[in-house]
């Protein structure tokens, strides 16, 4: 495999901070908007943008709440296996099955992408929008990373 050899040794996967900061930066502009509404009393509208200022600002402090609780590193890929956020290393052995699902939304135009990595005893999924890697090179690394397991244990 021509690839093999240009993927790290290790790839770390975190979350997604150019996301988390346009989500945070268009709901600080549209609160700024709501309260100009608000306190020019335009077409009659402030209780209706005081009412979108509460909930663009409750999501800016949901979304940074997440960010901070979250650990950074959200998943580790390896010759040896995967970590997932931080806790004990799963081998390439173990793993029964791993593949990217994609679930349809059909409130939004975005589809929700989900790794799902099965095991010998547990099931586990990792939301793949949140994170700073798409889908395709997910794929991608996995295959590799995987070959190269094969490669090192015949």
């Amino acid at each position: 495999m021509k690839g093999n050899r240009y993927a790290p040794n290790e790839t770390v996967i975190k979350i997604s901070k150019v996301k988390l900061l346009t989500e945070s930066g268009l709901n600080v502009f549209l609160s700024f908007l709501c309260l100009y509404f608000a306190f020019s009393n335009l077409f009659g509208l402030r209780y209706l943008s005081l009412l979108l200022l509460f909930l663009f600002s409750y999501t800016s402090y949901h979304n940074i709440k997440k960010y901070k609780q979250e650990p950074k590193v959200q998943l580790r890929l390896s010759n040896k296996g995967l970590i997932p956020k931080n806790e004990f290393l799963i081998t390439w052995s173990e793993i029964l099955n791993i593949k990217v699902t994609v679930k349809p939304n059909y409130t939004s135009w975005v589809q929700k992408e989900y790794l799902v990595v099965n095991t010998n005893n547990s099931k586990m999924e990792f939301f793949i929008n949140d994170l700073d890697i798409t889908a395709l090179r997910l794929e991608y690394l996995i295959k590799i990373y995987r070959n190269r397991f094969e490669q090192n244990n015949e």
